[in-house]
């Protein structure tokens, strides 16, 4: 859509500018400052040539894997003990995947490790059966599963890649710039819309990388969205918390605080002095951990940084080629950013519930807010267990720092519980109100319909029959009105 806009943008400006006549005002404005051969245009055009190339950070990274982790409700655990046999190589572990779906709501039931699959090849350590398709940069899965009290269970997909990947990111060429302004809105009646977006070299070549990133992101959802539905579990985007595993072979930190002269002439995404983009969820050195959306593509909630020279792990534990679990690594916290991110989801839904509203209808209100209170409690009780359960899954340096994040999670539940127990409480009022209103309307209706009811039974009646029980009625009642 975006290049479509360039290419619209840059055609009408130039018509424009050749027939002025036939366009408004606001048209004929931005024709004239940035059509083909504007100043603008030739400047930018010389701008352009001084970046060739563009990377992710300052230094190469080893794109290592992309995980995608949700929760698992009971039913949903059951289907995935279903799947876990299906697609089984091995014979079936009816000892430990039978307990797949086993859960208590008042204590942790620990970790489980589901499987490996491979992609377009086998090994013999494979215990799941590979899959084979059309894909550029995945090599395999790494499938764990956490299960913690008050019902919630996490199950990770990691998505390790091949060097493919990190190619994609690093040092990149920039092709030529063709357009340098774009429309914001191709609706050229519209009076809300009459900005225009101008583009250079520099944002062109961050674009460029995050192209690139979605590229290979979207690889890993499409292929998560297959075996969820082979499954039988569907999710949504915002049921999901997305992290991309990157490795920096240098020194720690990554960032620091004074900026430096970028000599290399690239065009650089995340610069090592944007320290502020570290969110710091770990007080280790060598781990950066950046959720800013600007720098985050679309598919992406966070990126994660390892920053320290190879030489210092060991042979059996080198993060450049080792799996990681949703357990006793930096995944471990995920359980608590898919909690940040359902509360705010929490929070966007009671904003679009129009709680000050009071023309909106009664009964739509009332469920929203049940449902509402619903997820509350739930989330309430999951924040309980992890206060209680995740420091066993942490590493060192997490604790403390997950422990204050819990902390404010329920302070942010508990204010949302007491706003949307007010209006609950206002709700059922208006429901009660609104009852009453309805019950003395009902009972004038049916009062009216005796009436009527009456009326015409007494129509029937031949008052001028003599001998039956009401005759004395009728000479009483014609004894005084004579």
């Amino acid at each position: 859509m975006k290049d479509f806009k360039n290419f619209f943008t840059k055609i009408l400006f130039d018509i424009a500018y050749k027939f002025p006549f036939v366009f408004p005002k606001w048209i004929r404005y931005y024709s004239s400052e940035y059509h083909s051969n504007s100043d603008y245009v030739k400047e930018a055009k010389v701008r352009s040539c001084e970046t060739k190339r563009a990377s992710l950070f300052d230094y190469p990274a080893y794109w290592k894997a992309i995980s995608f982790s949700f929760t698992l409700n009971k039913e949903e655990l059951t289907k995935l003990k279903r799947w876990r046999k299906k697609v089984s190589l091995n014979n079936y572990n009816d000892f430990i995947y039978d307990k797949i779906d086993y859960t208590s709501f008042d204590r942790s039931k620990g970790y489980m490790h589901i499987g490996r699959i491979g992609i377009n090849k086998e090994d013999i350590t494979d215990e799941i059966s590979p899959i084979y398709l059309k894909s550029n940069y995945l090599d395999s899965i790494f499938i764990t599963l956490s299960k913690y009290g008050a019902g919630l269970s996490v199950i990770t997909f990691y998505f390790y890649l091949n060097k493919e990947a990190s190619n994609m990111i690093n040092s990149i060429s920039i092709p030529n710039m063709e357009y340098f302004v774009r429309l914001d809105s191709l609706n050229l009646f519209s009076r809300k819309n009459r900005s225009v977006c101008l583009t250079d070299k520099e944002s062109f070549a961050k674009d460029c990388i995050k192209k690139n990133m979605m590229e290979v992101a979207k690889e890993g959802w499409d292929l998560l969205t297959v075996i969820t539905s082979n499954m039988g579990i569907k999710k949504r985007r915002d049921d999901i918390y997305c992290v991309n595993d990157m490795y920096l072979d240098q020194n720690e930190p990554y960032f620091v605080k004074v900026a430096s002269n970028n000599t290399s002439g690239e065009s650089i995404l995340i610069p090592r002095y944007h320290h502020f983009l570290d969110v710091g969820l770990s007080d280790n050195n060598d781990e950066h951990f950046i959720i800013d959306n600007h720098f985050n593509i679309d598919l992406v909630d966070m990126t994660y940084m390892k920053v320290c020279p190879e030489s210092t792990f060991t042979e059996h534990n080198n993060f450049r080629f080792r799996y990681c679990a949703n357990y006793e690594s930096h995944l471990a916290i995920t359980p608590v950013l898919l909690i940040i991110k359902r509360i705010d989801a929490l929070n966007d839904l009671i904003d679009n519930a129009k709680l000050y509203n009071k023309n909106i209808s009664m009964g739509k209100l009332h469920s929203s807010l049940f449902h509402v209170l619903h997820d509350i409690q739930m989330i309430s009780g999951w924040l309980s267990t992890l206060k209680k359960d995740i420091p066993y899954s942490l590493l060192a340096g997490y604790y403390e720092i997950s422990k204050r994040i819990i902390e404010r999670q329920v302070d942010r539940v508990n204010e949302l519980q007491l706003t949307v127990k007010t209006f609950y409480g206002l709700s059922e009022n208006r429901i009660q109100v609104s009852n009453i209103r309805y019950n003395k309307i009902y009972s004038l209706v049916v009062f009216i319909f005796v009436i009527i009811q009456v009326l015409l039974a007494a129509m029937t009646i031949d008052w001028q029959k003599k001998g039956v029980w009401y005759t004395p009625l009728i000479e009483y009642l014609k004894g005084i009105f004579n």
